[in-house]
């Protein structure tokens, strides 16, 4: 199995064997664990080199789905062939798992677009209520602009 690490907390493992019973998904579910464990959030497993999985993979990839969940991160699933695809639909299990066509289209969907648009929004506000000249807050006229030396206490009229 390798691994790149794509910035950050991120990830992408790329297992090269039948992820079913008796050591190959087993030993991946422990390695995701452990990547949970050492501070990764979120892990894009590459499933092109994987060419069919079992009731064991499918714990692998369950259990890895939950943990990112309980850290606050996400587990997608890349480039699946037909056979995996097939299982994980069978398992009626296809709708929980993020998958994704390519690695590159898993890659995308990681980056935060909500809190991209939400900066762009606000960047382009601001740029608008400064060429319109509002200033916020507002600017306050001198004390002495008003007519007098210093502010009065309430009742002191």
């Amino acid at each position: 199995m390798t691994s790149r690490r794509t910035g950050g907390d991120r990830l992408v493992m790329s297992p090269m064997e039948p992820l079913v019973a008796g050591g190959a998904a087993e030993t991946f579910e422990r390695h995701v664990q452990q990547l949970f464990r050492s501070g990764y959030r979120h892990l894009i497993v590459d499933l092109s080199g994987v060419p069919v999985i079992d009731s064991a993979g499918i714990r692998a990839f369950v259990r890895g789905h939950t943990s990112a969940q309980r850290v606050g991160g996400t587990l997608r699933l890349a480039a699946a062939p037909a056979a995996v695809s097939r299982v994980l639909e069978l398992a009626h299990l296809a709708g929980v798992f993020e998958t994704y066509s390519s690695v590159e289209a898993a890659r995308m969907a990681a980056w935060p677009w909500r809190t991209i648009q939400i900066a762009a929004a606000g960047t382009v506000l601001c740029g608008v209520l400064t060429w319109a000249g509002i200033r916020w807050p507002p600017r306050r006229a001198p004390w002495s602009a008003r007519g007098s030396s210093r502010p009065r206490a309430c009742g002191n009229g």
